[in-house]
Parts: structure tokens; C-alpha cells; sequence
């Protein structure tokens, strides 16, 4: 191996730390110089193309970009034909991607596919097919297949216990978790996701970080421990966005919203939770928007807005249905069931809270949410007078809900009862009853004053993280992607402003009119020149920076060919201070041309006697400052001669390069921007008649 080759491995492990750690933008950099100094096929060739589809597989995922991800499908396919002959990377390696990919695009058969052939794989290789393992766990999770998912994490954890890899502990831990996540079985979550907390810190896999803390926070929720899960999902959140992970980003903003509606405070929540939707509903996840769905459907229902909360609740089934995430689609059906009891519409409600149940019995009757069904069921049947299936329904409940300690559930129940023994005249026992129930209307309002102290202070706690947060995400890196963002969507403006049809029209008549007096020579002298300006205009309309020098000769050529049009009745001239360096100083192309192109078209052209243009850049510091004076017309009367032309058809030059100065100048100043970056006056005299227009260009430099 030769000593280029030895760098470029040594580049592409620097590749896959930054992968791991999910600096997404630099690990494509590095990757980027690889593939452009490997040989193509060769052993480095084709390990630098693979990571690079795990880039594009990532930031796919992290961004919900399609095209990112179509990108990737393309990488893989030349993988995959060059594979016979370099033999690289490993078929365990290229099979786990392509399962990567097809995931990615919610091709869940496709993926199962090539997981499998990983597991079928005789030779040994405990690692890959660890990380298999808990990949497949992950696809069956999303299909909500849970037995599957918890069998394959807990075959990962297997080999992670025999093999003694990090990772693999890391991922089983994890995958397990989730499960139960996913079950709504958070008691069990806790253990796993801090324990692959520690592991991914000392990994440094920032994404499963990311997610560990995630799922503690939504443990902590579960248990009401508020302060603690806020904790964890703010640092979940500011680690998310650090590594443009917007999906997981959103999800934690989710979550922090479900706090404020664990709190009563349903103002806050519904703000929240409606910012997300109008914001970030294209990137979240069907399983995300079923708990979004349901969330918004309760805090209409604590608030008493029926409508809204019916709303919202059917939505929560439907995507229910979609994503197969059932748990929170009976959850959804029980409460349509206790909306359609509190309008006294028994028959409906039966219907709701009868298939809710189903669901449950399907899913093995676990005690989160079942116990809400169950109590709902009481009161249908109170409401339709069977009082033994209303006692038997409400004494199941309750006996969940002593269990789980639900204080809402409870006072539903003690009242249902009080009310129940009332009816029969055992007034001891309605008496007891409601002494429960009171109790428990006491303990909810207590707690309803505890969060309301809690609230202040986790507003407070989450508004300043949000802030620090948004001050993180505008580094320099950040800025520098949102600059060429707004330069590529001004470009073609710019670049049309240049190629204007009317500068065009009225050169090609030029030629023509040159052909038709029989000035051949002038002719050709013309379209010579003509064309050798749209050449420099394609040329230049392709990169993102030019040299001054570059400039100015453009400049000059357009101005020698707009004088020729004008059979030379222009003086037209630029200056340029002796203290420029005209090489060094670089600016965006074709800037300064259709301002000239402008005083052409409106100023000068209205004076049949000729007139005369001056350009003149000089350089104060690190400010290059150009100006552009005519003698035409003037703005005033420039306006009235061109009112009858269609909107469309004036001049946009000005516009652009105002819109371009602003991003160049922001670029060198973002906190502070100079709104004075185009000075345009009316040259008059002392009896306020036009002379012309001056315009200045101010142009900040990093020398």
C-alpha cells in the first residue's frame, strides 16, 4: 500500500468516527475527497462509496428528504455492480445497507429480505449479525409486530452477553426498550434506556444518546416526575438539533408539549401541539402523529370542547389504523365513547368503547388505558339502566386503577358508585362512597395547584433552553448553508436580469440593421463581441465568485457592445484607483451589469443626442464601493416615458442586485446589517432640473 493510500484509509476511519457522532456535513467531506483521489473500482474506492450511501441513508432519515434517499439508491446500485469484481466491502456490509435503504423508504419487505440474509449467512460474524438482530426488531416494531420486535432484541442482547461488544449491548438495550415503549409499559423502560444512555456516551453514538434520552424523559413523564423528564428531553432536543436531526427534534418538542398537558395547562399545550402540526407535520412519523392526535383530542376534552376533541380523536383512530399503533387508537375509541356519555348517547358510546375493548383483549389486556374503557363501560350501562353490568364494569376498572394510583379514574368511579347505591337507597354506603370520591377530587385539586407553581417553572426552563437553542443552532456553519440557500434561488433571477429578452432583441436588431446597410464588417465585429459576452455570461452565471478583474472586463465588453448599438454616441468609461488589487478581491458575478444595463434602457436611450456613463470603484479599508453615474433622463421622466410599458416588462436589475448586496453583506455582518448598501440620487441643478443618476454600490470585503 503506498503512501496516498494509507492517508485515505486514515481518512476514511476519521469518516466513521464523524458518522458516529453524526457530524453529517464534515464526515461527507471527507468522504467527498476520497472518492475523488481513489481509484475507481478499487478495495478503497468502493469503502469510501458505502459510506457515503450511510451518510445519504441518514441524513435522509434526519431530514425527510427524498432526494437524499434517491441519491443513495443510486450509490448502491453502482456498489452493487462493481461488487463482483473488487470483492468490497463485505456482502454482510453492502446487505445491511441495502436493508438500511429500503427501511428507510418504509419498504419493510424488501428490508426484512436482506436482514435475513445477514442472519443466513454461515461464516461468522457476530458483530453484523448482532446489529441485524437489532435492526429487525426496529422493522417489526414499526409494523407493530411486537413479539417479533422484543424476540429479535432479545436474541441481540444474547450475543451481546457471549460476544461482550459494546455496541451490540448498546443496541439490544435499546431495542428492548422500546418495545416496551411502544406497549406503553413504561415502568420497565427506565433501566434499559439508562442504561444505553451510559453506553452510547462512552461510545459517543450521539443518535442513540439522543434517543436514550428521549425515551427517559417520556419514562420520567409516565411517573409525573415532570422536572426530570423536562430535563432530559431539553437535552435531547439541543443535542438533536445540533446534528440537524430534525425528526428526532420534533418528537422532543412533542414530548415537552406533553408536559404542559400533563399540567392542565391546555392553553400552552394546544399552542404547542398546533405549531408542531402547522410546522412539522411533513416530517413526523405515522406512530408520532397517533399520540399528537390523541393529546389534542384530550386537552379539548378537559377544557370541554367536544367538537374539537371528537375532532381530533377520530383523526387519532384513523392514523390508529394506518400505523397499526393500537394502543393509542383504544385510547382514542374510549374517549369518543365518554364524549358520546357525557351528551347521554349510551348506544353510540357502546359501539366506541366495545371495539376499544376488543383491542385490548387483542393485545393482551395490559393495565395502561384499559382501565378508562372499563369505567367509560360502567356508565354506558348506568346510562342504559343495567346496573349489574354497570357495578361489574366500574369494579374492574377501579381495581386497575387503585393499582396504577389513576386519582382521576378513581374519583369517576367512587362517584359512579355513590351514585349507584344512591339509586338503590343504601345511602351509607352512596355517603362512603362520595367521602372517596371527594377525597380524590381533593387530591386532584391539590396536584392541580402543585403544577400550576411547576408550570411557571418549567415554562421558564423551557423558553430559555429554546433560546439558547436557537443561539446554537446560528453558527456560522449554519449561516454559511443558508447564504449559498439564497444565492442558488437569486442566481437564476440574476442571470435572467443578464440574459434580459429586451437587451437580446435589441442587439440581435442591431446585427441586423448592421447587415441590412450592407456594414458587413461592422456586423461581424458585432455578433463577434455579442457572442463572446453570452459565453462569459454562461461561463460566469456558474460559479459563485469571480475576481474584480474578472468583472471589470466583463463590464467593459458590455459596455464597448451597448455603445455599438448606439453608433457610439455614448462615452462610457471605468476607473478604477491605482490601490485596488484587482486579483485578490472577489465578489459574486455579474453583479454590477444590470445597473448599467438599467441607466442604458431608462436614462440614456431617451436622449437622441448621446450621453455618457462613468463607472468608478475605489476601496476605503474593506469597503469596495462602486458608482455608476449617467447623464439620462432621470428617474422622473425615465418613469413617465416607460409607464405604459407592462409591469413585467420594467426592470428588475435594481431589485436583484439590492437582494444579492443584502446576502453578501449579511454574510460578512450577520448581527448587523447596513440597509444603506445602494445609494441611488437624482443629479440636478440649481433649478432642480434632471442630470442624471448616480447609484453607489457598497461592498463588504474579508481581505
Amino acid at each position: 500500500m503506498n503512501e496516498l493510500d494509507i492517508h485515505l484509509f486514515s481518512l476514511l476511519k476519521k469518516g466513521e468516527q464523524l458518522l458516529l457522532a453524526r457530524k453529517l456535513k464534515q464526515g461527507k467531506e471527507i468522504v467527498s475527497t476520497v472518492l475523488e483521489t481513489a481509484t475507481s473500482p478499487s478495495v478503497l474506492y468502493q469503502e469510501a462509496l458505502l459510506l457515503k450511501i450511510k451518510f445519504l441513508i441518514i441524513e435522509s432519515a434526519y431530514t425527510a428528504d427524498d432526494g437524499l434517499l434517491n441519491s443513495a439508491r443510486k450509490q448502491l446500485d453502482q456498489l452493487r455492480t462493481q461488487y463482483e469484481e473488487v470483492k468490497s466491502p463485505s456482502i454482510n456490509a453492502l446487505n445491511l445497507v441495502e436493508g438500511d435503504w429500503y427501511q428507510t423508504a418504509k419498504k419493510f419487505k424488501q428490508a426484512e429480505v436482506f436482514y435475513l440474509k445477514i442472519i443466513e449467512n454461515p461464516a461468522k460474524d457476530d458483530l453484523y449479525k448482532g446489529l441485524t438482530y437489532a435492526r429487525l426488531s426496529k422493522l417489526f416494531l414499526e409494523q407493530s409486530r411486537f413479539d417479533q420486535a422484543l424476540a429479535f432484541g432479545k436474541k441481540c442482547d444474547e450475543l451481546a452477553q457471549e460476544t461482550q461488544f459494546d455496541i451490540l449491548h448498546l443496541k439490544s438495550k435499546i431495542a428492548i426498550g422500546y418495545v416496551y415503549a411502544r406497549r406503553h409499559q413504561y415502568s420497565e423502560i427506565l433501566e434499559y434506556f439508562e442504561e444505553g444512555l451510559r453506553l452510547s456516551q462512552s461510545l459517543g453514538d450521539v443518535e442513540s444518546e439522543i434517543f436514550c434520552l428521549s425515551n427517559i424523559g417520556i419514562a420520567h413523564s409516565s411517573r409525573h416526575h415532570l422536572k426530570l423528564a423536562l430535563k432530559s428531553l431539553l437535552l435531547a432536543l439541543e443535542k438533536s438539533e445540533l446534528i440537524n436531526f430534525k425528526l428526532s427534534a420534533v418528537k422532543c418538542l412533542v414530548n415537552i408539549s406533553t408536559i404542559f398537558y400533563i399540567l392542565y395547562n391546555h392553553e400552552e399545550a394546544l399552542l404547542r401541539f398546533h405549531r408542531i402540526l402547522n410546522d412539522y407535520e411533513y416530517l413526523l412519523d405515522i406512530n408520532t402523529l397517533t399520540v399528537l392526535y390523541y393529546n389534542l383530542g384530550d386537552t379539548y376534552a378537559q377544557k370541554g370542547e367536544l367538537e374539537q376533541a371528537h375532532h381530533y380523536f377520530k383523526k387519532c383512530i384513523k392514523a390508529g389504523d394506518e400505523s397499526g399503533y393500537r394502543e393509542v387508537k383504544a385510547l382514542g375509541l374510549t374517549q369518543i365513547a365518554r364524549n358520546f356519555v357525557r351528551r347521554n348517547l349510551p348506544e353510540k358510546a357502546l359501539t366506541f368503547a366495545n371495539e376499544a375493548m376488543a383491542l385490548y383483549q387483542d393485545l393482551g389486556g395490559g393495565k395502561e388505558g384499559i382501565h378508562i374503557t372499563l369505567i367509560t363501560l360502567g356508565q354506558i350501562f348506568y346510562q342504559k339502566n343495567d346496573l349489574e353490568k354497570s357495578l361489574f364494569y366500574i369494579q374492574q376498572g377501579m381495581d386497575l386503577a387503585i393499582e396504577i394510583q389513576s386519582n382521576e379514574e378513581q374519583a369517576i368511579g367512587y362517584q359512579m358508585w355513590s351514585t349507584i347505591a344512591k339509586d338503590q337507597g343504601d345511602y351509607e354506603k352512596a355517603y362512603n362512597h362520595y367521602v372517596e370520591f371527594s377525597k380524590r377530587q381533593n387530591l386532584l385539586a391539590q396536584k392541580q395547584k402543585d403544577y400550576q407553581l411547576m408550570d411557571m417553572e418549567i415554562k421558564y426552563e423551557t423558553r430559555e433552553k429554546e433560546k439558547e437553542i436557537e443561539l446554537l443552532k446560528k453558527t456560522k456553519e449554519q449561516r454559511e448553508a443558508a447564504f449559498k440557500e439564497k444565492i442558488s434561488r437569486f442566481k437564476m433571477q440574476a442571470l435572467q436580469a443578464q440574459m434580459n429578452p429586451h437587451f437580446i432583441f435589441n442587439s440581435m436588431n442591431a446585427i441586423q440593421q448592421f447587415i441590412v446597410t450592407n456594414d458587413n464588417e461592422a456586423a461581424m465585429n458585432y455578433l463577434s463581441k455579442f457572442a463572446r459576452l453570452i459565453r462569459l455570461i454562461f461561463e460566469y452565471s456558474q460559479k459563485t465568485q469571480i475576481t474584480l478583474r474578472q468583472e471589470i472586463n466583463f463590464l467593459s465588453l458590455y459596455l464597448h457592445l451597448e455603445n455599438l448599438r448606439f453608433k457610439n454616441k455614448i462615452e462610457a468609461g471605468v476607473h478604477v484607483e491605482p490601490n485596488i488589487p484587482l486579483d485578490q478581491i472577489e465578489l459574486p458575478p455579474l453583479l454590477i451589469q444590470p445597473l448599467i444595463e438599467n441607466a442604458f434602457k431608462h436614462g440614456l436611450m431617451h436622449r437622441p443626442q448621446g450621453g455618457k456613463i462613468d463607472i468608478r470603484f475605489s476601496l476605503n479599508k474593506q469597503v469596495l464601493t462602486c458608482t455608476i453615474e449617467d447623464n439620462g433622463v432621470g428617474r422622473v421622466a425615465a418613469a413617465k416615458l416607460n409607464s405604459w410599458r407592462p409591469e413585467e416588462y420594467r426592470s428588475s436589475g435594481i431589485k436583484i442586485t439590492e437582494e444579492r448586496l443584502n446576502l453578501i453583506n449579511a454574510r460578512q455582518e450577520p448581527e448587523s446589517i447596513d440597509h444603506q448598501q445602494m445609494i441611488i440620487t437624482d443629479l440636478v441643478d440649481h433649478n432642480n432640473q434632471a442630470l442624471g443618476t448616480r447609484i453607489e454600490l457598497i461592498l463588504k470585503l474579508s481581505l
